[in-house]
Order: C-alpha cells, then structure tokens, then sequence
C-alpha cells in the first residue's frame, strides 16, 4: 500500500463508505466504540505482569489508536503525499 502510494496510485473508498464515514451517528457511535476499547485495553495492559501478554494488549491499544484516529481523518493529511516522486524515481536511483 506504501508503495503504491509513492508511485502515485491512489486508493479509492467502496462505494457506500463516504456515505457512511459523512453519518454523524455512525461516526459518534464508532468513536465511542474505539474508546471504550482503548480504555479497556489501556487498563487491561497496566494491570498485567505477563511481558507477552502486556505486548499484546499494546498491540491492540495501538490497533485502536490507528482505528480512531482513521475516523478522524479517512482521508490523511494534507501533508502526507510530501517526499513523493509521483511515480517517477529520484534522480540518480536505479530502475
């Protein structure tokens, strides 16, 4: 996908996603979801003593981090095509 994205391609949303990500109860309702869940897991990785188990609710706190904060923001930022070659490499690369 990275990759993709340097080379200019775009990736396009299904069909009744924008719809979807433009309903305000859908959006308030996911954001509470991922929410709850984050505090959830936050409480749940403070609490255990199990250095594997910890990773692993980290790794689900950040799973929800990106979730929401992908529903924030389903788009990027204005600023996240800087650096790209549009799909031509940089002077003095290889092919």
């Amino acid at each position: 996908m990275i990759g993709r994205r340097v080379l200019g391609f775009e990736e396009k949303l299904p069909k009744g996603y924008e719809a979807l990500l433009k309903d305000e109860r859908f959006l308030r309702e996911a954001r509470g979801f991922y929410e709850a869940r984050m505090a959830h897991l936050g409480a749940k990785c403070k609490a255990e003593k199990n250095p594997y188990l910890k990773r692993r609710w980290s790794r689900e706190l950040r799973r929800a981090q990106r979730a929401l904060a992908s529903l924030s923001s389903p788009w990027g930022s204005p600023g996240s095509q800087k650096g790209s070659t549009e799909g031509r490499n940089p002077y003095g690369a290889h092919p």
